[in-house]
C-alpha cells in the first residue's frame, strides 16, 4: 500500500509540476505576443526615412544627396528631375546655402583624347514628359569651396532654378563617399 501512495504523490507531483509549467508557458507566449505588440508600436512611432521629393509647377525632384567632404574642398549634389508637363524646361541654375557653399555651378562629365573631367554647363534641358537624372558620369551639381565641413547625415538648402517651373527648393542629405 505504502509503494502505491508513494506512486500516487509521485504522480500527482508531476502531473502538478507539468500543470505550472504549462501556465508558464502559456505566460510566456503570452508575453512574447505583448513585447511584440509593443515593438510594432514603437517602430510606427518612429520617424521613417522617407524618400525625399520636391515638387513645383510639373517639375519633380527625387532623392537629392551630396556627399560628406571637408571644409576648402568641392563636393557634388545628385538628383532625378521628372518633367511631367507637355513642354520642355531647363535647369538654368543652382544656388546652394551659401553659409556652407562658396559657388554653385552646373557640370557634366566630359571625355576627351582619353581623359575624363569636368565642364561647366550653362544649363541642363529637361525635355517634356520625361526624366533626367543627375548622377556620377553625367550631369550634376558642383558644390565648391566648403567654408564648412558636411558630414553625413547633414542637410544642405539648394535652389534650383528652372525657365518655366520657377525657383523650387530642395534639401540633399549627405551621404559617405563611396570607396572605388
Amino acid at each position: 500500500m505504502r509503494k502505491i501512495n508513494i506512486i500516487l504523490t509521485a504522480s500527482i507531483v508531476a502531473f502538478a509540476l507539468a500543470a505550472c509549467g504549462g501556465q508558464k508557458g502559456e505566460q510566456k507566449e503570452e508575453t512574447q505576443a505583448q513585447d511584440t505588440t509593443a515593438a510594432v508600436q514603437q517602430e510606427k512611432q518612429q520617424p521613417q526615412m522617407e524618400e525625399l521629393v520636391f515638387e513645383k509647377n510639373g517639375i519633380t525632384v527625387k532623392d537629392p544627396y551630396t556627399i560628406a567632404s571637408k571644409a576648402g574642398q568641392m563636393s557634388v549634389v545628385y538628383l532625378v528631375i521628372m518633367n511631367s508637363n507637355d513642354q520642355p524646361d531647363t535647369l538654368l541654375s543652382a544656388l546652394a546655402d551659401t553659409s556652407i557653399v562658396g559657388e554653385t555651378q552646373l557640370h557634366i562629365y566630359v571625355q576627351k583624347d582619353g581623359k575624363t573631367g569636368m565642364k561647366q554647363v550653362k544649363n541642363i534641358p529637361i525635355p517634356a514628359g520625361e526624366t533626367v537624372e543627375l548622377k556620377p558620369g553625367g550631369y550634376h551639381i558642383m558644390l565648391m569651396g566648403l567654408k564648412k565641413d558636411i558630414n553625413v547625415g547633414d542637410t544642405i538648402n539648394v535652389v534650383l532654378h528652372f525657365k518655366n517651373a520657377g525657383d523650387l527648393e530642395i534639401k540633399a542629405v549627405a551621404k559617405e563617399k563611396k570607396q572605388q
